[in-house]
């Protein structure tokens, strides 16, 4: 008989992806090169605030386990 395990219970955070697989994150601008061809340029001001958002993510993320509601008040909060 075969057995099901979720896999929320072997995997429950970014890291124990990382650990698992043995792979790291990447901010290299070539790894998917399609998200960087032919988009138009961002001010000063889209940068400032991409910025932010950005070291709040990895902020949250360096606690552990992120939930989809705490991305989407992270990612999303700035709009509303």
């Amino acid at each position: 008989m075969t057995q099901t395990t979720a896999i929320t219970e072997i995997i429950q955070t970014l890291a124990d992806v990382e650990s698992r697989f043995n792979i790291t994150r990447t901010e290299s601008e070539g790894f998917f090169p399609e998200w960087y061809a032919d988009l138009p340029e961002i001010t000063e001001i889209d940068k400032a605030a991409l910025n932010l958002i950005r070291r709040r993510y990895l902020y949250h993320l360096n606690d552990g386990s992120l939930t989809e509601g705490t991305v989407t008040l992270i990612m999303g909060s700035h709009l509303l």
